[in-house]
C-alpha cells in the first residue's frame, strides 16, 4: 500500500485564532488523514470534509472573518459593562455557528456522507484532556457523535473570546488550542492506532506564528522534531514545519483586514526562511566554499565574496543554500537576495530589512507568482541598503547575504554598489554569466555533479531511504541515466521523479526507452509537460531557453550558431570544420579543370558566412572566438585545444575516424542534454531551416579534392559528420 501523507494544521497563538489562520497553502485531496485545532480546525474542516480548493477555502474563511471577528457592541451604564445581559465573550458564538452551518449547507447540501479523506479536530474538555472529533469511525474508540458546526465550534471555542459548548450528552468543550496547539503528537498517535502497518511518506505541519502569550505549538514542535527528525529518526525526511515567526504577532481576531499585511509576512518566510535540502548531493564544492570564506571573524568593511557560476540547473542556488543551512549557526545574520531585476533586487533587500526588525514602509504586498509589484511609496534601494548596513555594523556579527539569479549582464555591473560595507560579512553571488566572476576573488565553476553524487541523487528520488533493492544493478542502471543528462542536478532531480512516478520505479524501463525514444524521454525528464515540474521557472529546459534567448537578444548570430551544434555530431564540433564550411574549396569541374566552389553555392547559410566572415569574405579567427566566448559566458559551450593525437567516435555506421595527428584541434563542447533538446525549442519550419543548413555545413566542409598541384587531397582525414533530424 502507497505511503501515508499527513497535515497537520495548528491554531493561531496570540488570541487564539481568528484571521492569522489564513496562511495554509495545501489543498487537503493530495494528504491522507489532516487535523486541525482552532483556526487550523476550521481551516481542516474547509478542506478536508467540505472538499474546497485552497481559493475556496479563502474565500470562505475571508467571509467568515468579516463576519464573526467584529466584536460585539457594548452597552455602558456608568461606566459598567454589562457582561449578564451581552456575555463576556468579546464575538458572538451565535454569529459563528451560523456562518458555519451557511458555509456547511451551501457546500453539502443535504449529503451527509463522511467525505472522501479522514480528517479531525482537537477540543479541549472542561477536564483539560483532548478530544478527537473525528469525520470516520475509530477502530480505537467509541464514536463521538456530533455534527460538522458542532465541532466548528468546539475547537474554536477560546476563552473570553467565545462561549464554550455543551453538546447534547453534556459534554463541555473549550478552545482546542488550549490542551493541543500544534496537534502533530495527536495526529501521529492517531495515525498509529488507525493505520499500525502504514508506513508515512510525509508529514506537514503549519503554524501561523508566535506569540508571547500563552500555548507551547513551538515547544510540541521542537520536541517532535528532537524525537524523530534527528539523524536516525524515523521521519528524518519526512516532517516539514513551516511557522511564519515574524511581523503576524500584532495582528489580532478583529484585524481581518489587514489581509495584505498577512500575504506578505507569509511570502517573506517563505522566500527568506533556510531549510535543509533532503535531496541535496554531496559536493566536493561545498569545500572550496568553505575554505574561500574561513571561519574566523574578519573586521574588515569590505566583505569577502564568492561567485558560483555554472548553466541552468547546475546546483548553483542548491549549493549555496545548503551552505548556509550547514553554517546557520556559525552567521548571526543569514539574508537571501533576489537579483534578477532591479525591482526584485529592491523588493527583497526591504524584506531582509523588514526581517531584521528596521522600521520601514511596507514594500512587497503582491501574490503573483511571476510579478512584483513595487509600490510608489517604496524607499529607493540604497535607503534599504544603508539601513541594514547601519543594522549589521550595530550588531558587529558574522552576517552572510547570499545573493541569487544575478543573471544579467547589467545587474552585474550594477551589484557591488549595493554590497554593504560592515565587519564580519560574506556574500555568496550565484549566477548563469561568467562575467560574474570579476565580482569577488573566488569564483567556483559548477558543472555536473560527480559520477558517484549523481547516481545516489537519482536513485535517492526513485527510491528514498528503502534499502530494499539490488544496489549492485540500480546503481549501474542509475549510471546509465545520469550520464545521458550529463549529471546536472535539476536534470536528474526531475528524471528521478519522472521514473519514480510515471515509470513505477523501473530505472531499467527509462534504459531501455532512452535506446529508443531519446529524444522524447530526455525531453520528458527534463521538464516539458512534466507532471511534476509544471513551473516554468523550475524547468531546465526553461532555464536554458531564457539564456539562451538572452543571447539571441543582443547576438541572434550567436544563438543561431548554438542551435545549429544541436544538429551537428557533438563529438566532431571542430574549429576547422566550420572554417572549411565558410571557405572556398577547389574541385574538379566536369571538363576536368580545377575550379572553386564557394559556400554559398552549396547553400550555406549567409548568416553564418557574416558571424564568421570579415567584410573580405575570408573566414576571421577572431570572430569565431568572440562568438564562442559570447556563448561561453552562458556555459553552454566549452572551447578546447587539442594537441597530438585524437581520435573521433561517430557511432556505429561511421565507425572510428583518426582526424588529427600532431597538430592543434579546436574542439568544442556542450552539454548533451542540450544537444539532445536544442532542436525542441523550435517549430517544423525553423527546424527543417536548421537541418538544412547543418547539412550544407556538413557538405562543404570536406576537405579540396584536389591541391593547387593538381594532386589528390587526403581523403581519409576527411571528418565524419551526421545530422540530427
Amino acid at each position: 500500500m502507497a505511503p501515508l501523507r499527513l497535515l497537520a494544521l495548528g491554531k493561531h497563538l496570540s488570541y487564539g485564532g481568528g484571521v492569522r489562520g489564513l496562511h495554509p497553502p495545501k489543498p487537503c485531496d493530495v494528504f491522507d488523514m489532516i487535523v486541525g485545532t482552532s483556526t487550523g480546525g476550521l481551516i481542516a474542516i474547509m478542506l478536508g470534509r467540505l472538499e474546497m480548493d485552497v481559493e475556496a477555502a479563502i474565500d470562505a474563511y475571508k467571509r467568515l472573518s468579516k463576519r464573526v471577528f467584529t466584536p460585539r457592541k457594548r452597552t455602558c451604564i456608568g461606566g459598567t459593562i454589562v457582561h449578564k445581559m451581552l456575555g463576556s465573550e468579546t464575538f458572538d458564538h451565535k454569529v459563528l455557528e451560523k456562518v458555519i452551518k451557511e458555509i456547511v449547507s451551501a457546500r453539502l447540501g443535504s449529503d451527509t456522507d463522511g467525505g472522501s479523506v479522514k480528517f479531525f479536530v482537537c477540543a479541549t474538555m472542561v477536564n483539560g484532556g483532548i478530544q478527537r472529533l473525528r469525520s470516520y469511525p475509530s477502530t480505537a474508540e467509541e464514536p463521538f457523535d456530533c455534527t460538522i458546526w458542532e465541532a466548528a465550534r468546539a475547537t474554536s471555542a477560546a476563552p473570553t473570546f467565545f462561549a464554550p459548548i455543551k453538546f447534547p450528552n453534556g459534554m463541555d468543550f473549550r478552545d482546542g488550542g488550549l490542551g493541543a496547539n500544534n496537534p502533530i503528537f495527536e495526529l501521529i498517535n492517531e495515525v498509529r492506532k488507525e493505520y499500525p502497518t502504514r508506513d508515512i511518506s510525509i508529514i506537514v505541519s503549519l503554524g501561523t506564528a508566535c506569540s508571547e502569550i500563552a500555548t507551547n505549538t513551538e515547544e510540541t514542535a521542537e520536541s517532535f522534531a528532537a524525537q524523530y527528525y534527528h539523524q536516525q529518526g524515523i521521519y528524518r525526511h519526512k516532517y516539514f514545519r513551516f511557522n511564519p515567526t515574524n511581523g503576524l504577532q500584532g495582528v489580532g481576531l478583529d484585524e481581518w483586514k489587514k489581509e495584505d499585511d498577512m500575504m506578505a509576512n507569509t511570502l517573506t518566510y517563505l522566500r527568506t526562511t533556510a531549510q535543509e535540502d533532503i535531496n541535496f548531493a554531496p559536493r566536493e564544492e561545498m569545500l572550496s566554499i568553505e575554505s574561500a570564506l574561513g571561519s574566523t571573524f574578519s573586521d574588515s568593511l569590505r566583505p569577502k565574496i564568492i561567485s558560483i557560476v555554472g548553466f541552468g540547473g547546475s546546483g548553483k542556488t542548491q549549493l549555496m543554500l545548503q551552505y548556509a543551512w550547514t553554517h546557520r549557526d556559525t552567521y548571526g545574520v543569514v539574508l537571501w537576495i533576489d537579483a534578477q531585476s532591479l525591482d526584485f533586487l529592491n523588493d527583497t533587500f526591504s524584506l531582509a530589512a523588514e526581517q531584521l526588525g528596521l522600521v520601514l514602509p511596507r514594500t512587497w504586498v503582491s501574490n503573483s507568482r511571476t510579478t512584483t509589484t513595487v509600490a510608489p511609496f517604496i524607499p529607493k534601494l540604497q535607503r534599504n541598503v544603508d539601513a541594514i548596513q547601519k543594522e549589521l555594523r550595530r550588531r558587529n556579527q558574522k552576517w552572510l547575504i547570499l545573493i541569487d539569479r544575478a543573471d544579467e549582464i547589467h545587474m552585474i555591473d550594477q551589484l557591488p554598489k549595493y554590497f554593504p560595507s560592515a565587519p564580519g560579512g560574506y556574500i555568496i553571488v550565484s549566477s548563469r554569466r561568467q562575467e560574474a566572476e570579476r565580482l569577488g576573488g573566488h569564483a567556483i565553476k559548477l558543472k555536473g555533479l560527480p559520477l558517484d553524487s549523481a547516481q545516489q541523487l537519482l536513485i535517492h528520488h526513485v527510491f528514498g531511504t528503502s534499502t530494499d533493492l539490488d544496489q549492485g544493478e540500480q546503481f549501474e542502471q542509475a549510471k546509465q541515466v545520469v550520464e545521458t543528462l550529463d549529471c546536472i542536478p535539476l536534470a536528474i532531480d526531475l528524471a528521478g521523479t519522472y521514473i519514480k512516478n510515471k515509470l513505477g520505479g523501473r530505472i531499467d524501463t527509462y534504459v531501455k526507452l532512452y535506446e529508443c525514444q531519446k529524444y522524447e524521454l530526455v525531453e520528458h525528464a527534463l521538464g516539458r509537460n512534466h507532471p511534476i515540474a509544471q513551473d516554468y521557472s523550475a524547468s531546465v529546459l526553461a532555464t536554458w531557453r531564457v539564456s539562451i534567448n538572452a543571447i539571441a537578444k543582443e547576438y541572434p548570430g550567436a544563438a543561431k550558431f548554438l542551435y545549429l551544434l544541436c544538429f551537428l555530431d557533438p563529438s566532431n564540433l571542430r574549429k576547422d570544420l566550420f572554417k572549411r564550411a565558410c571557405s572556398p574549396k577547389l574541385y574538379l569541374n566536369r571538363e576536368g579543370s580545377i575550379d572553386v566552389l564557394y559556400p554559398w553555392m552549396n547553400r550555406v547559410p549567409d548568416w553564418l558566412l557574416r558571424l564568421f566572415c570579415g567584410p573580405n569574405g575570408h573566414w576571421n579567427d577572431l570572430q569565431f572566438f568572440d562568438t564562442i566566448g559570447i556563448i561561453s559566458a552562458l556555459f553552454f559551450i566549452e572551447c578546447k585545444d587539442l594537441i597530438g593525437t585524437w581520435v573521433h567516435s561517430s557511432g556505429e555506421v561511421e565507425g572510428t575516424t583518426l582526424t588529427s595527428d600532431g597538430s592543434s584541434v579546436t574542439l568544442l563542447e556542450l552539454p548533451q542534454p542540450l544537444h539532445h533538446l536544442g532542436r525542441c525549442f523550435h517549430d517544423d519550419k525553423s527546424r527543417e531551416e536548421f537541418i538544412h543548413d547543418a547539412f550544407s555545413v556538413a557538405i562543404h566542409s570536406f576537405q579540396n579534392d584536389i591541391e593547387r598541384d593538381g594532386n589528390y587531397s587526403n581523403i581519409g582525414r576527411t571528418p565524419m559528420m551526421y545530422i540530427g533530424f
